[in-house]
């Protein structure tokens, strides 16, 4: 009976230092992703006017000031935006997933950027990491409004931020965006 009971107590303290190691890996990523928010606090300009950032950006009141920043696009799940009084803000809350649709906010996201620099007003474009879902709303900007393809714009955007880069669902969605916008037109011409 007491080896039953010796191996009951050795399966706790088992899980109990699992735990305890999970505890201090969670608050170990939770420092590393504020320092990285800290370090990578500076909105890059990608056109006059537009910035792409991380939420670290979003979160340097001082820097946003400092850049004349008025409008904020915050790609990312957020309960509210940041110094809203302050800003005008939209939050698109969207995950950075390969399934996720973020080709039905393109309409959104563009309209709003449209706003901001028809206004001659500068714009933050942020998700978390300034990589993924951010860039993804700047390219579809970009293909719309400039004209620009997929790649082409990527390339415009990685030249002023390098870790840019959609996943590959939202890349697919992009092209599918340009698709619809040019290449149904060719199609349309051909058949006329």
């Amino acid at each position: 009976m007491q080896q039953g009971e010796e191996t009951q107590e050795k399966k706790e303290n088992e899980i109990s230092h699992n735990i305890s190691v999970q505890n201090l890996m969670d608050k170990i990523k939770i420092i590393l992703i504020m320092r990285q928010l800290k370090e990578d606090s500076i909105p890059i300009e990608i056109i006059p006017n537009l910035y792409l950032g991380c939420l670290g950006c979003a979160l340097n009141k001082k820097k946003l000031l400092e850049t004349n920043m008025k409008y904020i696009l915050s790609a990312c799940e957020m309960p509210k935006a940041p110094f809203s009084n302050d800003f005008t803000s939209l939050i698109i809350n969207i995950n950075d997933s390969v399934d996720q649709d973020i080709k039905s906010k393109f309409d959104e996201s563009n309209t709003f950027i449209e706003n901001a620099l028809n206004s001659q007003q500068n714009i933050l474009v942020h998700c978390f990491a300034g990589k993924s879902r951010s860039t993804t709303f700047i390219i579809a900007y970009l293909i719309k409004n400039h004209k620009m393809t997929v790649n082409d714009a990527l390339e415009l955007v990685k030249t002023k931020r390098p870790i840019a880069q959609p996943n590959a669902g939202f890349m697919k969605q992009l092209q599918q965006y340009y698709d619809t916008l040019y290449n149904n037109n060719i199609d349309q011409k051909q058949q006329e």
